[in-house]
C-alpha cells in the first residue's frame, strides 16, 4: 500500500506562475489552457484594428501584432509571472519566452506601445521603436486605447 501525493491545481484567482504552450489572442493577450492573459505594460492594436503605413495606406496593424506575438510563442513554452488581475477576469502578467520578455519584444518590434497608465516598464523601447520607425511608427495609428473607446476603429 503506497501513499503518494495530491497537488492542489492552481486556480486562476492564486496562481503566481504558470507555464506552457499558449496561443497569441492579439499582440497583447494569450491563452494557456483555460487562463486568459493579458501582457503586463502594453497595448497593442485591436484585432481588427487599421492603421496607415509610410505611404499612407491602410493596413491591418492588429492582425500584424498578433502575428508577432504568434511568432515570438510558437512552440515554445511560456512562463508568465502574475502581476494582478483585470477587470475581466484574466491574469495580467509579464511573460517570457526562452527567457525573453514578450512585453518588451513586441515594444520594441513596434507592435505594441508602453501602456503608459500602467507601468513604465516599456518606455525606452517605444522611444527606440518611434525613432526607428518599426511597425506601428512607419506611419499613422490610433492609440489602442483611443481605439476602444470609439468602439468601432476600423
Amino acid at each position: 500500500f503506497m501513499w503518494c501525493c495530491f497537488l492542489p491545481t492552481a486556480t486562476p484567482a492564486h496562481a503566481e506562475v504558470i507555464s506552457g504552450a499558449v496561443r497569441a489572442t492579439d499582440g497583447d493577450s494569450l491563452r494557456m489552457g483555460e487562463w486568459r492573459i493579458r501582457i503586463h505594460g502594453i497595448d497593442a492594436p485591436e484585432a481588427r484594428q487599421y492603421c496607415f503605413n509610410a505611404r499612407d495606406q491602410k493596413y491591418e496593424c492588429g492582425l500584424e501584432a498578433t502575428e508577432a506575438m504568434t511568432s515570438m510563442v510558437k512552440d515554445k513554452i511560456i512562463s508568465c509571472q502574475k502581476v494582478t488581475t483585470d477587470r475581466y477576469g484574466r491574469m495580467v502578467a509579464k511573460c517570457f519566452a526562452d527567457g525573453k520578455d514578450l512585453g518588451g519584444a513586441m515594444v520594441a518590434q513596434g507592435w505594441a506601445v508602453a501602456y503608459r497608465r500602467y507601468a513604465m516598464d516599456y518606455v525606452d523601447q517605444e522611444n527606440e521603436a518611434r525613432q526607428a520607425q518599426k511597425g506601428l511608427w512607419q506611419g499613422r495609428f490610433l492609440m489602442p486605447w483611443e481605439c476602444r473607446r470609439m468602439k468601432n476603429c476600423r
